[in-house]
């Protein structure tokens, strides 16, 4: 289900700069020689920002257009290898009222994800309005230091116990 960050607010007259995205929202799959899937990072990431303007509907309509509205981006496919993983939409509610929606891929994003990436939109937000350089701090870590960490922690017999788990959690449902 795509997220939403519902803020009161002049809108942008063009977006705020910023550092380059993590590079997990970068990140693609493409199918190596032997027929697994491989993680690709692109060098840039571009997000076309579509927007609709709700500003004549009356706010019990709005309310029930933006779930409306959710929904039928939640069922929309992601192309997993050209990506992006991430898409997002603006619905103007009114001049100052707008609802920002993000979808995002599961491959790519957890629920600890969504929430510094929504923290840093807002940070990026509020400099820009403020007319200020954001100042975003470095994450401590990147998704793939905890992607090594798991491959050197999973190995041998707790590998082998994780799996057995899985397998039976898979062939139960």
């Amino acid at each position: 289900m795509p997220s939403r960050s519902r803020r009161r607010a002049a809108p942008a007259s063009r977006p705020p700069r910023s550092r380059p995205p993590h590079p997990v929202s970068r990140a693609r799959t493409a199918s190596i020689a032997n027929g697994r899937p491989e993680q690709l990072i692109a060098p840039s990431l571009t997000i076309k920002l579509a927007q609709t303007n709700l500003e004549t509907l009356p706010e019990d309509v709005q309310a029930r257009e933006i779930e409306r509205l959710m929904l039928l981006e939640a069922r929309q496919p992601f192309d997993l290898v050209h990506g992006p993983l991430l898409r997002a939409s603006l619905l103007r509610l009114r001049e100052d009222e707008h609802v920002l929606v993000f979808t995002i891929h599961h491959i790519v994003s957890d629920a600890w994800s969504l929430g510094v990436l929504v923290r840093e939109l807002c940070a990026l937000y509020e400099a820009f309005a403020e007319g200020v350089e954001p100042a975003l701090a470095p994450l401590p870590v990147q998704y793939a230091d905890y992607a090594l960490w798991q491959r050197e922690l999973m190995q041998g017999d707790l590998l082998e116990a994780q799996l057995a788990y899985w397998r039976e959690k898979r062939y139960k449902t």
